[in-house]
């Protein structure tokens, strides 16, 4: 008795085969390995002999104050920087 070769029976498994063969080629022969460069700046460095770090929002002690001003404009100075300790009155910016 002979055997017939059947499309259905070997030649779906074969197509199937050879396609995910195809495709692990395709997607190794894409591959290149990364060049690890050095950075274009040293990163910053801390004058302390112990360091601290953390991260989240700062807030103020007593309450979020909103600023707002009667007229529009460009801001043409700024009065203060971040961190410095700012009393009542004291102008912050000119508009």
């Amino acid at each position: 008795m002979t055997r017939f070769f059947s499309a259905t029976r070997y030649g779906i498994p074969l197509l199937a085969l050879a396609m995910l063969g195809f495709g692990g080629w395709s997607v190794a022969s894409k591959y290149q390995p990364r060049v690890v460069t050095s950075p274009p700046i040293a990163a910053p460095t801390s004058p302390y002999d112990d360091d601290v770090a953390g991260s989240g929002i700062i807030e103020p002690a007593s309450e979020v104050i909103a600023l707002a001003t009667e007229r529009g404009g460009v801001v043409t100075r700024i009065a203060v920087v971040a961190g410095d300790l700012v009393k009542a009155g004291q102008p912050l910016f000119s508009i």
